[in-house]
């Protein structure tokens, strides 16, 4: 069942708040889930807004939205940021056993357009495509790994895209982080689409 009624919100918020010991929590996301459970969307947003304007939110943002939803959040309130499943091979809307998971290519053009930062979820797990791809044919030319290449693919794409790969090893993290400094030309980035 969908933990999205004004009233879970709130609950859930105010336990943050306990657990935490902190008298507000900086960013919180909504994630919405297909068909929300019967819940309207500007329901659960007015319960994230009135408990920022109660000073228990500094920010608001979203997670797994489309653009019409995005717009309809827009028209609410203030969203600092869209947090959706996006990487070089899984850049649009996924369909799986859970519904649908919005993608961050049909969302981009609108956060670059309200300034909204775009913070792309599993570009890793489900964002690497097979063998013999363009990823991978560029990744071997430049002596990186395929995950490096996918990341330095998303911080060339926009400036507003802020990635967050995750990871449990410390290798993994330092080749990550060696993402941020891999340039890519203008022609790299048409040869990867």
């Amino acid at each position: 069942m969908p933990f999205n009624t004004p009233e879970n919100l709130r609950t859930s918020i105010e336990n943050n708040l306990r657990t935490l010991r902190q008298e507000q929590v900086q960013l919180v996301h909504l994630r919405l889930m297909g068909g929300r459970g019967g819940v309207p969307l500007a329901e659960q947003l007015g319960a994230m807004y009135d408990m920022q304007r109660a000073g228990k939110i500094q920010h608001v943002g979203v997670s797994n939205v489309t653009p019409e939803e995005l717009t309809q959040a827009l028209a609410l309130g203030e969203v600092a940021s869209v947090k959706n499943m996006y990487g070089y091979a899984r850049r649009t809307t996924l369909r799986d056993g859970h519904g649908k998971t919005q993608g961050g290519e049909e969302v981009l053009p609108l956060c670059e357009q309200h300034g909204i930062l775009l913070v792309p979820f599993f570009s890793l797990v489900h964002g690497l495509p097979k063998a013999g791809n363009k990823l991978a044919e560029l990744a071997k030319q430049r002596g990186i790994i395929e995950a490096q290449l996918n990341l330095a693919w998303l911080l060339h794409k926009s400036p507003l895209l802020l990635p967050i790969p995750g990871t449990s090893s410390l290798v993994h993290l330092r080749e990550n982080l060696a993402a941020a400094t891999i340039e890519l030309s203008a022609e790299e980035m048409a040869f990867l689409g």
